[in-house]
């Protein structure tokens, strides 16, 4: 009888009957049904009133003290919640009730690993190991471990070995399939979704994880009809809903992602938070930093562990020039991120990240951020240019010429297009710095030679890259080559001395080639990049034609930067944000903005895309011998120092 009338209650909810069905509830609880009032507090925490759930399993716990059921409800509320201490007592009173639970001792390990107490969680965690070894969660919990830590294959035989005990833990399919792409294992990893759906049927977590591995693999119109298909068999999940906006957004299609959000499907607080993510992300991406930051804080209420969001958040923070906001956000996003850095033996100190250096550009001189505030209030062209006269003051600011970008592009100055005949050679380079090329390299590499048959391509080995440099470059280029510390600083120099000497199109390994560059170079354009989501110009993908006054400032930036031995990350002081100090200069150089930027094309992420899938997924980003990994892979440990 009692199973019956929540079920009726549930039933209510569903159909959108929330009233009914709460006060249904609640009349079973007064009634003295302990599990009526844990089946409320999910209602109430779905509405976003978790004060009211936590008094509804409050309530539960008085009627029947022995059930550890409402523990369990408590704890994960407390999750939700961040509450630490609280979500801490909630778990181990419930295990202490049911202490072969080893799924809900996971579930604490885990909670505490993303609220940054690390120690505790492996104490926990080792105990559960422990007692069960080959208990398929603790193997799905070790693979996601070793998967963090970045030892793939040992993450990729623990997810086998739970398939085998388990076959029916259908994410630990789906994390497989993951890891399988990041090992290059392309076909693999399909086939292994391919196999959980022809077990499981049609699910909107399958169709998530093969659109995600699409868009990973640069497989852009493949993740667009799959979205396509998923939207249209399951056209109320909000997670397919959301995934799908995102790619729009991504693609420039502004107005049909505010279209959806007006009308999202959205049923509960968890909806709700995802459709401010997609608000936020359209925010971001037309340079509306407040509107962004808003929507990202609803946003944060529902999703307070997310990676993803608190990334974007720090990101428009400094849109906004907020640092007080950043900085605070900055150390949340070092406490969420504390098990991966320890477990890759990165630094867990807020700073030693790309986010955190970059936020050290912004506020390393009060006197440059005040510029920066000028420079995004100005409203028009000539407003700009006023302001941006105080970039000769900081030249080697990155942050200061990323705002006068990002309020270029506001004002309308970058949109120009060049018109014509094409004046950049047919001629594109990429460099590796092995002989041999990773398979899923040699994948992204040949989608540039099949796309352009007219076209002369040659990819350089750093063999190849220092005989050439050795006879067009000077010689200083080819000593800051050998110098240089690490192979991408070694590719952001033969980069920009390739360009200047023959001129042509480079674009990066990790790059796949959407469609022919033809069009571009048919504009008559002499500079071509792109203005990445943060301001900055990207450098990944660049065209000139030889002898370009840009890139040539450019490259003796560089030359000088290695030649110091600057302690700047290389994105700084030889990547994108040298590339974005060098156009700003040239814009302000000569009489007017338009004269400086004459010849000068800086294409929207959007319309990057429509040409190469950019930062595509590959096995070697997971080693040191990413930029991004031996930039802050020495153990560094840090408090938060402001």
């Amino acid at each position: 009888m009692e199973s019956a009338a929540i079920g009726l209650a549930q039933v209510l909810a569903r159909r959108g009957a929330w009233q009914q069905a709460e006060t249904r509830l609640a009349d079973l609880g007064h009634a003295g049904s302990s599990q009526a009032f844990v089946h409320l507090a999910r209602l109430q925490e779905d509405r976003g009133d978790l004060d009211a759930a936590r008094s509804s399993l409050a309530q539960a716990r008085v009627i029947a003290p022995a059930d550890a059921r409402p523990l369990l409800a408590l704890a994960r509320l407390a999750r939700g919640r961040r509450d630490a201490a609280e979500a801490d007592s909630a778990y181990r009173a419930y295990l202490a009730l049911r202490p072969d639970d080893i799924e809900a001792a996971l579930e604490l390990s885990a909670f505490l690993e993303q609220v940054g107490l690390f120690d505790e969680a492996q104490t926990v965690f080792r105990a559960c190991a422990a007692r069960e070894p080959d208990h398929p969660a603790v193997l799905a919990a070790r693979g996601r471990a070793a998967h963090s830590a970045d030892n793939l294959r040992e993450a990729h035989d623990l997810f086998e070995r739970c398939i085998a005990l388990a076959p029916g833990r259908i994410g630990v399919h789906h994390a497989l399939a993951r890891v399988r792409i990041s090992l290059g294992e392309i076909e693999r990893a399909f086939l292994t979704l391919d196999a959980i759906e022809s077990r499981t049927g049609p699910r909107p977590d399958h169709d998530y994880v093969r659109i995600e591995q699409y868009r990973r693999l640069g497989h852009l119109a493949e993740a667009v009809a799959a979205a396509e298909r998923a939207r249209s068999r399951f056209p109320g999940d909000m997670m397919l809903w959301s995934q799908h906006c995102i790619i729009q957004i991504d693609l420039g299609h502004f107005d049909a992602v505010e279209a959806a959000i007006a009308n999202a499907p959205a049923r509960n607080r968890l909806d709700a938070g995802r459709v401010d993510i997609v608000a936020g992300a359209l925010a971001l991406a037309r340079w509306e930093g407040r509107k962004a930051a808003a929507a990202f804080a609803r946003a944060r209420t529902a999703l307070p562990l997310d990676r993803w969001l608190i990334d974007r958040i720090v990101q428009a923070d400094l849109l906004n020039l907020d640092m007080e906001s950043a900085l605070t956000h900055l150390k949340e996003r070092a406490t969420l991120n504390i098990a991966m850095n320890r477990r890759r033996r990165h630094s867990t100190n807020w700073s030693q990240n790309f986010l955190g250096q970059l936020f050290n550009e912004y506020r390393i001189d009060p006197e440059a951020l005040d510029a920066m505030r000028a420079i995004a209030a100005a409203e028009n062209p000539a407003e700009l240019a006023h302001a941006g006269r105080a970039m000769a003051d900081f030249p080697d600011n990155a942050a200061l010429a990323m705002q006068f970008l990002v309020a270029a592009r506001r004002v309308r100055v970058l949109d120009r297009r060049q018109h014509g005949p094409a004046r950049i050679p047919a001629r594109i380079a990429q460099f590796w710095d092995s002989a041999e090329l990773p398979p899923d390299i040699a994948d992204y590499c040949a989608s540039w030679r099949n796309q352009h048959p007219d076209f002369d391509y040659h990819r350089f080995n750093a063999a190849e890259a220092e005989a050439y440099l050795a006879e067009k470059a000077d010689r200083a280029v080819l000593v800051a080559f050998r110098r240089a510390r690490e192979p991408a600083m070694k590719a952001d120099l033969f980069r920009l001395a390739f360009l200047l000497a023959d001129g042509g199109f480079y674009t990066d390994a990790d790059d796949r080639c959407q469609r022919p560059l033809t069009p571009l170079r048919d504009s008559g354009a002499a500079l071509i990049g792109y203005q990445e989501d943060l301001g900055s110009v990207g450098n990944n993908f660049l065209a000139a034609v030889p002898g370009h006054p840009v890139i040539r400032a450019a490259l003796q930036l560089a030359v000088e930067a290695v030649m110091r031995s600057d302690a700047d990350v290389l994105w700084l002081s030889t990547g994108p944000g040298l590339i974005t100090r060098v156009i700003a200069a040239a814009a302000m150089a000569a009489p007017s903005l338009e004269e400086g930027l004459s010849g000068i094309t800086v294409l929207t992420r959007a319309d990057m895309l429509r040409y190469a899938a950019i930062h595509c997924a590959t096995s070697y980003k997971h080693t040191d011998k990413h930029w991004t990994r031996s930039s802050f892979n020495a153990v560094r440990t840090g408090g938060d120092e402001d």
